[in-house]
């Protein structure tokens, strides 16, 4: 099986990394029927998809590893009602930002920037 890091600029665009080398080797663009979304921040691989939260926005996407193609978005408004939002110079300073998988429990944690809780979270298809 062919390894390769994933890496967001930011942008549309998520690239292949040569895990050795570091070296871009390619990229996908994250897509929808109808529109280009050009907000992938934290990303987490997992089963040939990648779990991408949205810039300033409390949602997760899926997409496909191989074509970009956004196959769902999961919406996380609730968590934010869940923790003690701390003073701070900006409203986006208290936003969704991480995400990481637990293979043996086959879990989601999520949190997010200047959050005092992490969430355990199972992800399933509707």
């Amino acid at each position: 099986m062919e390894k390769k890091l994933f890496k967001s600029d930011g942008t549309e665009k998520i690239w292949f990394l040569n895990p050795e080398t570091l070296v871009e080797e390619g990229h996908i663009e994250t897509v929808t029927n109808k529109s280009i979304n050009d907000s992938a921040n934290e990303l987490e691989y997992v089963d040939g998809k990648i779990y991408a939260n949205v810039y300033q926005k409390p949602s997760v996407m899926i997409i496909d590893a191989n074509s970009g193609a956004i196959e769902g978005v999961i919406n996380f408004g609730g968590l934010s009602n869940k923790v003690t939002h701390h003073t701070t110079w900006s409203d986006t300073d208290n936003v969704l930002n991480g995400i990481a998988y637990h293979p043996e429990r086959q879990t989601f944690f999520v949190t997010g920037k200047e959050w005092d809780k992490m969430f355990e979270v199972k992800i399933q298809k509707k």
